[in-house]
């Protein structure tokens, strides 16, 4: 019998040459880096997610606080007023000086004129004009009834004592101050700052802040109470013009200043807008807009009896207004409840004759206002605009 032995042998593996080494290093290379690009983009998607997020919860934060502020009573009750004069919708100022009486005790002023020159923007695809408002404001009294201290209006005097004082009326501004900060392109940005002042109701509150004005010193009280002349003040005293903060004086300053707190920042505009029953101011009463005479205007006028429609367009007079009812104030757009501590009579309005367009009494009714707040966001270049209405 014959043995046949067989021996078999794998074939030889190949190894990988050097260029599919490289290239499958390339590969490698190449997927990681997608990898990590995919990751970038993704956290880049989700910061400016959050930075919108975070924009977004800041402007509802300074939208509730300021609609809480103006949405409150400002007067003390009047029996001369309707519904007793508590809000600005219940002063109407259109009968002139013969009907009209300045509330005896709060007030409420404000600055609202169409802004010109390089502060107004060309209209956009939908023609809907927009502006840069830097100077308007709003600046008024506000009363809250009572209770634990975290519903009144709070002071601290001495500033950083942690002497706490509390109060149902107060003296509020909004407005907006220079931050110092500019966009790429050199736009200025500014804060929108709210500032508080503490006031006596009546002349019987006033001895408990007067008691802090003695023992502290006026110039530590002023700051964040209504002081004149060493004597804290009472919502009578602070309609005449001369004992109220100035709406312009907000500043941040680099050691801060008490009563003052920054609800805003990067802010480009805040434009106030008004509404109340349409009224025939005269013509004049827009410098910008010479044709039209009625407050609020129009895109299109009233014609007889008719109420003004938005977008009439062959209606003369008006001047194109987008936001109707809503209209920035006539003549030189302040307005002012005034006071009746000075001389009143009809020199007090403002009339067709440009020598007294400055008069703080305008022949209109206030009943509530528009608010547009436009922020940038320094993250993505981008800007936000928030609008919203408070009722008076």
């Amino acid at each position: 019998m014959t043995v046949t032995t067989r021996t078999t042998r794998s074939p030889r593996r190949r190894g990988a040459t050097l260029v599919e080494v490289m290239i499958a290093a390339a590969m490698l290379m190449v997927g990681m880096w997608m990898l990590v690009w995919l990751y970038q983009q993704g956290m880049n998607a989700f910061l400016l997610a959050k930075a919108q997020s975070d924009l977004s919860a800041q402007e509802r934060m300074a939208t509730a606080v300021m609609t809480a502020d103006l949405s409150r009573d400002m007067f003390l009750p009047d029996e001369q007023k309707p519904n007793r004069g508590r809000t600005l919708a219940d002063h109407d100022l259109r009968g002139g000086a013969t009907a009209y009486v300045p509330p005896k005790a709060g007030y409420l002023r404000a600055f609202s004129h169409p802004t010109t020159g390089t502060y107004y923007e060309a209209s956009d695809s939908d023609g809907f004009g927009s502006s840069r408002a830097i100077d308007h404001y709003v600046q008024f009294t506000a009363l809250v009834p009572g209770g634990p201290d975290h519903l009144m209006f709070g002071a601290e005097v001495p500033a950083r004592s942690g002497r706490q004082w509390y109060g149902t009326a107060a003296e509020i501004t909004y407005a907006l101050v220079p931050s110092f900060r500019k966009t790429p392109n050199q736009t200025v940005l500014y804060d929108l700052v709210r500032r508080q002042r503490l006031a006596a109701r009546t002349t019987d509150d006033q001895p408990a802040y007067q008691n802090i004005v003695n023992t502290y010193g006026a110039a530590d009280a002023a700051e964040v109470m209504t002081v004149a002349s060493g004597k804290a003040l009472t919502l009578s005293e602070l309609t005449a013009p001369l004992n109220r903060l100035n709406p312009r004086a907000p500043q941040i300053t680099s050691a801060g200043r008490v009563g003052q707190e920054k609800l805003l920042g990067n802010v480009l505009s805040m434009e106030i807008k008004f509404t109340g029953p349409t009224v025939a101011v005269g013509y004049g009463a827009w410098p910008t807009d010479r044709n039209s005479y009625r407050w609020p205007r129009a895109l299109g006028g009233a014609v007889g009896g008719d109420p003004p429609s938005p977008f009439a367009t062959s209606d003369p007079p008006a001047q194109a207004n987008t936001d109707y009812p809503f209209d920035f104030l006539p003549y030189n757009g302040e307005f002012d409840t005034y006071t009746r501590f000075a001389a009143y009579d009809a020199s007090q309005y403002a009339t067709t004759n440009p020598a007294t367009h400055g008069r703080p009494l305008k022949p209109i009714r206030i009943t509530a206002a528009l608010i547009k707040l436009r922020v940038y966001n320094p993250q993505n270049n981008a800007t936000r605009q928030t609008s919203f209405v408070v009722k008076f």
